[in-house]
């Protein structure tokens, strides 16, 4: 186990389904967290 912190994502995307299908694979990784979302 890894003593680090998740590495922390901006989405930037004009489309709102790419964005929301990135973000439902983002989180299935437990080192990684989506900060925020930009279009």
């Amino acid at each position: 186990m890894s003593n680090q912190e998740p590495a922390t994502i901006l989405l930037i995307d004009d489309h709102p389904m790419l964005r929301t299908g990135v973000k439902q694979l983002i989180s299935m990784a437990p080192d990684i967290t989506v900060v925020g979302e930009a279009e």
